[in-house]
């Protein structure tokens, strides 16, 4: 049912954060490299994703902005309104037993992330950005296989298409962006917490899921300006032209049936 979307009983973590303890988790997107060669920024700031847009299937982007000295000379970690795949570390049991990932939203890509936010903040887990690089990744995968391309091939881009149709609903359900359609099972087990509301979250955010509007505060992620390298300027500007323009033409591509071709590149 998408009428409710709130877990069944309290986790563990919403115990903890009920009885006064505090849940947090550090986690931001890696900066981009080609070879060792380019690991001489290791130690220097690292960055915070802040609300960017909603993208044509209602999904809320991100960009992510690198911090400045000042605050990395600090060496505290930096309130962040988001969860990041690509570099998270905290509880093991966050993942493993109380917010699991969700198996009925199946190749969602863009969203996978904000659905996991959501679920983390509603049960009381704060996110936290590094101030210092502590992780690389390679963004690009020219010349490696994509988990997309292979599904694709075996049961076909229709099957996998309408599999992402249908992730794509069960998120904009949990996000009460809309009701009422088939979103698949369990969406209470793997839905949101208790300890903080889904308009608690929308307020950290600066953003309205239902309107998809992102208020012109949100894109500081509530830090001034000075946290920053400029003003309003991504950082690891390769790493987010391959996860945004990339991953749609490798979608794209599934949907004509034929592979990607080798200098396409898709981060997940």
């Amino acid at each position: 049912s998408s009428s409710s979307c709130a877990g069944g009983g309290a986790s563990p973590a919403e115990e903890d954060h009920r009885s006064g303890g505090v849940v947090v988790v550090l986690t931001t997107y890696p900066p981009d490299f080609e070879d060792a060669s380019d690991a001489d920024d290791v130690g220097g700031p690292a960055a915070v994703l802040t609300p960017s847009r909603f993208d044509a299937d209602g999904v809320l982007r991100f960009a992510a902005r690198r911090l400045s000295r000042a605050p990395a000379l600090a060496g505290s970690p930096v309130p962040s309104p988001a969860w990041c795949a690509g570099f998270n570390f905290g509880p093991g049991a966050l993942l493993g037993r109380d917010v699991p990932y969700d198996p009925h939203a199946r190749f969602l890509f863009f969203g996978e992330e904000l659905g996991m936010a959501a679920r983390l903040y509603t049960r009381g887990v704060d996110f936290y950005a590094p101030s210092r690089c502590v992780a690389y990744h390679r963004w690009s995968r020219a010349g490696r296989p994509d988990f997309r391309r292979d599904a694709a091939r075996v049961r076909g881009a229709e099957a996998v298409a309408d599999e992402r149709a249908r992730a794509l609903r069960r998120l904009r359900a949990l996000l009460q962006q809309q009701r009422g359609e088939d979103v698949g099972p369990d969406l209470d087990r793997f839905g949101l917490g208790t300890v903080r509301t889904l308009g608690d979250y929308e307020a950290r955010l600066g953003v309205r899921f239902e309107d998809r509007v992102v208020s012109d505060a949100a894109r500081d992620a509530g830090l001034p300006a000075e946290a920053f390298l400029s003003s309003r300027t991504a950082f690891s500007d390769s790493a987010i032209a391959l996860v945004t323009g990339l991953a749609a033409a490798s979608l794209s591509d599934q949907a004509a049936g034929g592979p990607c071709s080798s200098s396409e590149s898709v981060s997940s």
